[in-house]
């Protein structure tokens, strides 16, 4: 198993986990257990470590790390195993690649039709205008605040709780998405708050498209 995480130049990652080069033995599951650990800025693959990363790694100064481990003995539960930490190159990776990869894979999780207009303009460089975006945006937040609304109404919208929980976070994702999207069209605005609100919008997205798919999604998007 493999991952890759940014780290700042202390090696310091945004889990505050410390990172270093070099051969580690540890317990599978334990608190040393970088895989378990490592969770924001990181991937499958670097591209995908990239894509979701809160900061520009190259603006940062971010170093990017490869995390491998492997089992002692795979037939012992909670055995020990073997972690390689390497320090490698990461990829340069533009705006409209974190913004394309966010629409890519939050499209996957919404039905909306309104959502799904805007998301193929955009994708196919249409319509990415700011007035488009924040449209997408306030929607969704209006309907986060009426969910939220009903809550403290003590009334349920229907479904499970895990059912209501999937839809805010997934409104969430919409809106920090949609705004991102708008505040990239304005030269004068930091790149740093787009991808702060990226990464929201991509957060522990790993965990949600498990296998191969998202990082074969992450490489064809890099190499636009």
């Amino acid at each position: 198993m493999r991952k890759y995480a940014f780290a700042d130049e202390t090696g310091c990652t945004p889990d505050n986990v410390q990172l270093k080069p070099g051969k580690f033995l540890t317990e599978l599951g334990s608190k040393e257990d970088l895989m378990l650990k490592t969770v924001h800025s990181a991937g499958g693959s670097p591209e995908l470590a990239s894509l979701v990363s809160a900061e520009d790694p190259a603006s940062h100064h971010l170093k990017l790390y490869s995390i491998e481990q492997w089992a002692v003995d795979p037939n012992v539960k909670n055995g020990k195993v073997y972690l390689v930490v390497k320090e490698v190159e990461a990829p340069v990776v533009r705006m409209e690649q974190r913004i394309m990869f966010a629409i890519a894979t939050i499209s996957n999780m919404v039905k909306d039709k309104a959502f799904r207009r805007w998301a193929s303009s955009w994708m196919h460089n249409e319509d990415r205008s700011a007035d488009s975006a924040l449209v997408i945006a306030d929607a969704a937040q209006e309907e986060l605040d009426g969910i939220d609304n009903l809550v403290a109404l003590g009334i349920t919208t229907g479904g499970s709780h895990e059912d209501m929980k999937k839809q805010k976070e997934t409104l969430s994702r919409i809106t920090a998405l949609a705004n991102a999207a708008a505040l990239a069209t304005d030269a004068g605005k930091s790149d740093d708050d787009v991808c702060q609100l990226l990464s929201v919008a991509t957060d522990n997205i790993q965990n949600i498209f498990k296998g191969e798919n998202l990082i074969k999604l992450a490489e064809k998007i890099c190499a636009k």
